[in-house]
């Protein structure tokens, strides 16, 4: 009897002919550190494409607001101003003369807030700069913006003899400290 149990169980715990239905532990490791390396490589290639595309979405909203403003101030003819102020990275649209709008901000953009969690830096030095549109929706005028997340970079140029819309957008390179808006980079024509 103890000779027919011993082999009941032993026939139970391995049945010929049937596959074992787990993994090992070598299996389950070999899986886990192949998928550790695919996201060690899709990680930073994420954030890269992550910021571009927040720098494109703050780039076009500036665009975007400018024409906006373009097309109110040929409608008004009211004088709007495009405060840009670097140490805050927002900018502002004022209008300027006229109306009962005449001297009241209208509305400030905070470019370090969401969707865009960008940082800005202007031209020349300092920590903002102005551009006006006309009465007739003309960029009146010069300047640079550049907008940073990142090593990634766009320059937005501000001309009234650049392009139709006065407005030329630069991807740039960025160097060196991102906070000192140290920033290389070529704004061409159209």
């Amino acid at each position: 009897m103890a000779d027919s149990l011993a082999h009941t169980y032993s026939s139970k715990a391995r049945p010929e002919g049937r596959a074992l239905l787990a993994f090992s532990l070598v299996e389950v490791v070999m899986v886990l550190a192949i998928m550790v390396i695919i996201a060690a490589i899709a990680v930073p290639r994420y954030a890269e494409a992550d910021a571009r595309y927040r720098l494109d979405g703050a780039a076009r909203r500036i665009q975007s607001d400018i024409e906006f403003a373009r097309a109110a101030c040929r409608s008004d003819g009211q004088t709007r101003t495009f405060q840009f102020d670097a140490s805050a990275d927002t900018y502002q649209v004022t209008a300027k003369t006229g109306g009962s709008l005449a001297g009241k901000t209208q509305y400030v953009v905070a470019m370090a807030d969401g969707p865009y969690r960008a940082g800005m830096a202007v031209g020349g030095g300092s920590s903002s700069f102005s551009v006006d549109i006309d009465g007739h929706g003309e960029i009146q005028g010069r300047g640079a913006v550049t907008l940073t997340i990142g090593n990634e970079a766009i320059t937005l140029t501000f001309n009234s003899n650049v392009t139709s819309s006065g407005i030329c957008i630069v991807p740039t390179v960025v160097s060196g400290d991102v906070g000192t808006a140290q920033v290389t980079g070529v704004s061409a024509g159209p």
